[in-house]
């Protein structure tokens, strides 16, 4: 009884610790913060007590939406080793793959086609996991901005190349 005592003081603290940079994230699980602030180890913690994996925020963004988005490779891999879905939806649609490639995660998209995430699902406004890579690409790096890093037009290149194989297509 006391070690559970102690480890809901243990929750409630990070709960408190773990800020939010947006009032309307307020709402989210422990499991939810941990995922998406990159805490790896508290997230294993969770999980392994039992945290549901499948947890979703009221927009419908479950904790793989929030690691893959957030480019974290070791969370992604934990949550989908405990279960979570990867071609989970949120309410505008989008899937963790779609995520990963509009903010340019090259290795959690890589990771999620790796496990057959659907590459060719649409969100809300019809653009599939390819359509938001070269849209990313585009404001990352726009014509008339100075000479962009190799390494980040680099890792953006390799994401296109590894979605078009994959089957992203650009058709709407």
């Amino acid at each position: 009884m006391l070690a559970w005592l102690a480890g809901l003081a243990l929750l409630t603290n990070l709960s408190s610790c773990l800020s939010l940079p947006k009032a309307r994230d307020r709402h989210l699980q422990v499991v939810e913060l941990a995922c998406w602030k990159g805490h790896a180890d508290v997230c294993r913690i969770l999980l392994n007590a039992n945290a549901n994996p499948l947890q979703q925020d009221n927009c419908s963004r479950s904790c793989l939406h929030l690691a893959a988005g957030s480019g974290l490779l070791d969370i992604v891999k934990a949550l989908v080793a405990c279960g979570a879905y990867i071609n989970a939806r949120t309410h505008t649609l989008d899937t963790p793959l779609l995520l990963a490639a509009w903010k340019g995660r090259y290795d959690v998209v890589s990771y999620l086609l790796e496990l057959q995430a659907d590459p060719t699902v649409s969100d809300n406004q019809q653009r599939n996991a390819l359509h938001l890579a070269v849209r990313m690409l585009a404001i990352s790096h726009p014509a008339s901005a100075s000479k962009p890093s190799s390494n980040r037009l680099e890792s953006r290149s390799r994401t296109l190349a590894f979605e078009y194989r994959h089957g992203a297509g650009m058709q709407t």
